[in-house]
């Protein structure tokens, strides 16, 4: 015997979305610059602990983050390698001083 309207069963039949309702998104319009910004606001962060606190890490994380970013082809990976090295220049120079 096969479930259907006998047994109380309806099938299956999809609902059209919600007038108005969209999928999920992140910050900043679905997570294309998830890496991007991630490199961004890492590399920030690095550049103010070095300029405030005169402790210095090395940015490695903002080039990860700007690699992962401009394999994805992310729009604003440009701008997160940009941000990447800049913390890492400044990392080099202020650790030489």
């Amino acid at each position: 015997m096969s479930p259907g309207p006998a047994l109380g069963y309806q099938a299956y039949q999809p609902q059209p979305p919600l007038v108005g309702s969209s999928p999920r998104r992140g910050l900043l319009g679905g997570g294309t610059n998830q890496a991007s910004l991630t490199a961004i606001g890492v590399a920030a962060l690095y550049i103010c602990i070095a300029f405030t606190l005169h402790f210095v890490f090395i940015g490695i994380v903002p080039l990860l983050a700007s690699i992962r970013a401009v394999r994805r082809r992310e729009p604003l990976a440009p701008l997160a390698v940009v941000a990447a090295v800049v913390a890492l220049v400044v990392s080099i120079t202020a650790f030489a001083h």
